[in-house]
Parts: structure tokens; sequence; C-alpha cells
């Protein structure tokens, strides 16, 4: 997840040479990251619903992240304003209202981020179609009113590239699946930090899709 890196760090990238790969598609697309920043962790996990069908789903510890994030944005402010001692009396005023601040900040972040984290990631051989978002092609009167959508027809390769995430507490590499169309455009499929992971996923999707995988990890 992109959002991620670009909340608590910088990037810096690897040059790569294109040519290895023999395609004159992967001269015309890019190969810097599409997604700034990431995670060190992995954040989404596959799951082959079946034969026509893969999906995307919060990883475990994904999930634990932002529930850590929103029990941290309520926990520490109410231990900040004492609720949880026994002496404990409410009053409104400007000490209360800076811990009440970041409680309302830290859980509407969490929940945002909670909301973009679980957004269904989806290939569909059925109808036809991959798309990040809550509503399925089937169920829209056009295509075009998804946010992000390819016809799985159009989809030329996997690419994987990664990134070295820096911040002022160390730094770590950030892993991107991405999706290389016929005209050489890209779209993100997953970002983060599982590079086993991540090749495991591509190689499922390379024979799902029947494309080959481009990896200058």
């Amino acid at each position: 997840m992109g959002w991620l890196g670009k909340l608590f760090s910088r990037d810096s990238t690897k040059v790569i040479d294109p040519v290895r790969f023999n395609d004159p598609v992967a001269n015309s697309t890019s190969w810097t990251p599409l997604k700034n920043g990431g995670a060190n962790f992995t954040t989404q996990a596959m799951k082959i619903v079946d034969a026509n069908r893969i999906q995307y789903r919060p990883s475990v510890g994904g999930a634990l992240f932002i529930v850590v994030f929103i029990v941290m944005g309520i926990f520490i402010p109410l231990s900040i304003l004492g609720i949880f001692e026994e002496d404990f009396q409410f009053r409104l005023g400007f000490d209360q209202l800076i811990p009440l601040f970041a409680m309302v900040v830290f859980t509407g972040a969490g929940s945002y981020f909670g909301y973009r984290f679980c957004i269904p990631i989806v290939f569909d051989k059925r109808q036809g179609y991959y798309w990040r978002g809550w509503k399925e092609p089937s169920h829209l009167s056009r295509i075009d009113q998804m946010d992000e959508y390819c016809a799985i027809e159009t989809i030329h390769a996997l690419q994987l590239i990664s990134e070295l995430v820096s911040s002022d507490d160390g730094g770590y590499h950030s892993f991107e699946l991405n999706l290389i169309l016929k005209d050489g455009g890209r779209l993100n499929v997953v970002d983060h930090g599982g590079q086993d992971r991540i090749r495991e996923d591509a190689k499922v999707l390379s024979d799902f899709l029947n494309v080959p995988v481009w990896d200058a990890i």
C-alpha cells in the first residue's frame, strides 16, 4: 500500500535495463515505482476463489495494523485525559481539546485507511476484467464508471520492481506487482514488503493470465 510509504517515508529506486526481457513493450513502459513508498510487511493476501477468479484481501498483518492504529488512536488520548483513573472528572478546557482532537484525527485516518485497504482487488475471467473497487463490472451500466480497471485480454505482462524506502528510523524494501498493458501502460496490483509472497503471487497470476513475469526485483 503506497499510502504507508507516503505517510511515513521517502523512497529511492534503482536503475533497470528492460532490454533483458527481449520485448518491445518492456522498452516502452516505465520501470520506476508506480506507487511511491510502501510497507515493510505483507499487506495483501491472494485468494484463489475458483478457476476463473482470483482476488486479494487484507493479510492478517495488514488487518492488525489498521486495528492497532485505530485502537491506539483512541486509547492514548483517553489515557492522557485520565479517563481510566478512579477520580476522573471531565472538564472541557484547552488541555482536554488537544487529546480529543488527536483522537478524532487518528481514528478518522485509521478508518479511512481501513476503508481504502479493504477495497477489493479482483481478476475475473467470466466478466473479462481486472478491477479495484467495491462494485463489480456486471453491476454497472458502463465499465468506465469504475475507477481502476482493464480488460484481461489487454494484459501483456506482469512487472515486479522494488524500491528502497528510507526514513529517519532506517529503511526497508517494498515490492510492487504491476500489470503491463499491451500499450505499455501500467496498473498497480499490490505494493508491500513480502518479497517471497509477491513472487509467488506473480507466478500464480502468470499461469492464470497466461502472460510472462518481468522480474526486476
